[in-house]
């Protein structure tokens, strides 16, 4: 059915910025402005039909028509934008949760889901001057391919691949691994492509610097992404599958990138085509289904280029190299062109195709044309002449196009915009936190008020920018909230509902004169590339690399003062292992593991500071050997007559007999689980039996442990 839209209101453009003397957005503020849009249907590879040229990037996916305004494009885009992730790379997978911090020059994102975390970190530039600063994301380098000076006014913030997913070797390709950060992050997503993987890293760096942008300074509406060949496939994908970068640089992208598929498969087997290319990179049903049949692929790579209209696009050749096919990219570009052209804004799409440069190394003519994008998209210098097209390319270009050129799309635009910033939608919060709910608010005529509802009630009303209300103590379950704002002429307009679920996170509480025992797979929060849960020696948590770590809210008693805190735990069979004990974000205490025996470790930690305590155990020495692994810690105040004070209580309910014993000693109570030390913490039994035998231990002193399903019990044994 033909989709007609006559406001942008309805499908929620957000728009942040315009480009002078014009009405088209030049960025926007969300991931995919086309979210809420229906999706295509998607037909499978053998019912799909036949198109020779390239396919019509004006026309409906289900043939009902062609778009007509700019705000079809929204959906339009979105057609494309699934038909791509559907047939070729895979799509972009959701998260649970996502964390950035920046300290020391460094930007660090933590994304969590499933239990499961990946870290990224980027060495941060920062220029001088007050800002705010636009910024730009270089693959593999601060500014990708491109010389550094041009983006000398810009944050400069290296996208390193690795710490998503290894570059594989060129065509064939090596094979991904899934010991990669991505799919060990989602190990059911190992069919999708690199380039999958890659540009939803790209996004979840942007996600991070929407967390810290005040401490940056940073112009959020004016991001830039470069990169050169297979590098510059990924800006490419990063910029056509996030409509919050404003410009986007590909150089020398090549088959797979800005080159179509059609194209290719007729200039011939020297060419980096869908026969040709690595399928580490792209899904390798891709290959399976349209391999020799390339005119039945849905869409083709102009179409991936014009994901990015109406955002800026520039992008190089170098006709020097044959493989790099820049006959099919020249052609896929004359095509892509054509939807710039038909929202009237051809100074945003760029590119030069010459010669006589390395592979990777910019002509002067490219480095011009670089610096002129630069100014005008990233600084705002409206007088640099974008309008750059030059080719020494001679081929026939509109045979493949000549059905749909010379379009006109209507433009236009909303007056209004509202969008809930915070919580993310579908996202968990915690009821022991806080919780800020922030709003994105423009209105093209003022705004006069600005509303906030929770579940149909109002929470606030006439808010001031930045447009945030705060819920100390959150309940319980699933709540909907969003924006209503009020323009100057009246107008109203209703942001798009966010449903998240406050949940209970697990606190531990200490009494008085007792132990408490924290099981390290219940500590709630968990961050680092690897870290994860432990099931070979004990229940537990593994630490594998530098940075991975748990963290829980602690209640002690008394709240401060000096402790015995115990770790059990133990090395892998490599080399040894430490961990750090951080209290209140302060370290306090290294723990050292020398072998895979598992042990229990001791320290007594002066502790101040008030309830509740944040407790975090991080591995900071990894080596790429250094692995820990932790069954559980213990709080005990020192000096306190625990032992015997426990030991007292629970007589009659909780007891072992005879002590001092011979080969054997039998336990009353319902106790889960017997533990028994040496004097130097090393665990030498462990049993869940109500007759425990002793006698492979040799005669002396031993600390016996007695588990319950609330209470650690410890007390002193006798070996005759």
């Amino acid at each position: 059915m033909r989709r007609t839209f006559t406001t942008l209101a309805a499908i929620a453009l957000s728009m942040m910025a315009f480009a002078q003397n014009s009405d088209v957005p030049l960025v926007y503020d969300v991931e995919n402005t086309g979210a809420d849009c229906p999706d295509p249907v998607l037909p499978s590879a053998s019912q799909c039909k036949s198109v020779s040229k390239l396919p019509d990037p004006f026309e409906w996916s289900d043939g009902s028509g062609r778009i007509e305004t700019l705000a079809d494009w929204t959906c339009r885009r979105n057609e494309i934008k699934r038909e791509i992730e559907h047939y070729e790379i895979g799509e972009k997978p959701t998260f649970e949760k996502l964390e950035a911090k920046y300290s020391g020059g460094k930007l660090t994102v933590t994304v969590s889901d499933g239990g499961r975390t990946l870290v990224l970190t980027s060495d941060v530039v920062v220029p001088s001057g007050s800002g705010p600063h636009p910024v730009v994301i270089g693959m593999d380098g601060n500014t990708g391919s491109m010389g550094s000076s041009y983006f000398s006014k810009c944050i400069q913030i290296p996208f390193m691949h690795s710490q998503i997913a290894e570059y594989s070797g060129g065509f064939g390709g090596a094979g991904k691994s899934r010991n990669d950060p991505f799919f060990k992050l989602y190990p059911n997503d190992f069919h999708k492509g690199d380039y999958c993987a890659w540009s939803w890293g790209i996004s979840r760096i942007i996600d991070g610097l929407e967390i810290v942008k005040d401490q940056l300074n940073a112009d959020l509406s004016r991001i830039a992404v470069t990169g050169c060949s297979y590098a510059g496939k990924m800006a490419l994908y990063a910029g056509a599958f996030d409509e919050r970068i404003a410009l986007t640089i590909a150089q020398e992208s090549g088959g797979g990138g800005v080159n179509s598929w059609r194209v290719s498969e007729k200039i011939g087997s020297k060419v980096e085509g869908i026969s040709n290319t690595n399928y580490d990179w792209f899904m390798s049903s891709f290959k399976t289904n349209f391999n020799g049949q390339t005119a039945k692929i849905p869409y083709d790579h102009h179409e991936l280029i014009a994901m990015i209209a109406p955002r800026a696009f520039l992008t190089f050749g170098n006709k020097g190299y044959e493989w790099l096919g820049d006959e099919s990219g020249y052609i896929s570009c004359q095509a892509a062109f054509e939807v710039w052209k038909a929202m009237g804004i051809e100074d945003r799409f760029g590119y030069v195709f010459d010669s006589g440069h390395e592979h990777c190394q910019a002509s002067a003519a490219q480095n011009n044309a670089a610096d002129k994008f630069i100014k005008k998209f990233l600084y705002g210098d409206e007088s640099q002449d974008t309008n750059i097209r030059t080719s020494i390319i001679n081929t026939d270009y509109a045979s493949w196009k000549s059905d749909w050129d010379d379009y006109e799309l209507s433009i236009e635009v909303a007056d209004l915009s509202a969008k809930i910033s915070s919580p993310a939608k579908d996202s968990k919060v915690y009821s022991d936190i806080p919780l800020n709910i922030t709003a994105s608010v423009k209105a093209k005529n003022g705004v006069a008020n600005v509303a906030m509802y929770m579940d149909g009630d109002l929470l606030a009303d006439n808010l001031a920018e930045p447009y945030s209300f705060e819920i100390e103590t959150p309940e319980l379950g699933e709540h909907v909230v969003y924006v209503s704002v009020t323009d100057n002429n009246g107008e109203v307009l209703n942001s798009a509902e966010v449903t998240f679920t406050v949940v209970e996170r697990k606190v531990f509480k200490m009494a008085q004169n007792t132990i408490l025992k924290i099981e390290t797979e219940e500590m709630p929060e968990r961050d680092g590339q690897y870290v994860g849960e432990y099931d070979e020696l004990f229940d537990g948590m593994a630490y594998f690399a530098n940075n991975d770590m748990t963290q829980a809210p602690v209640y002690l008693a008394p709240e401060n003062g000096e402790f015995v805190v115990d770790l059990f735990g133990c090395a892998d069979d490599r080399t040894d292992a430490n961990l750090s004990l951080y209290i209140d974000d302060k370290k306090v205490a290294t723990y050292t593991w020398g072998s895979n025996t598992p042990s229990l470790l001791s320290k007594t930690i002066e502790i101040t500071g008030k309830n509740p305590h944040t407790v975090k155990l991080v591995m900071e020495t990894d080596n790429g050997q250094s692995d820990a692994f932790v069954d559980y810690m213990t709080f005990m105040e020192e000096g306190a007559e625990i032992t015997t004070d426990i030991a007292n209580v629970k007589r009659g309910k909780i007891s072992f007999f005879p002590n001092p014993a011979d080969n054997e000693i039998s336990i009353q109570g319902n106790v889960s689980r017997v533990e028994i030390y040496n004097v130097t913490g090393e665990l030498m039994l462990k049993s869940s039996d109500e007759t425990v035998k002793l006698d492979k231990l040799e005669a002396g002193l031993y600390t016996i442990m007695l588990y319950t399903n609330s209470d650690v019990i410890i007390d002193k044994l006798i070996k005759k």
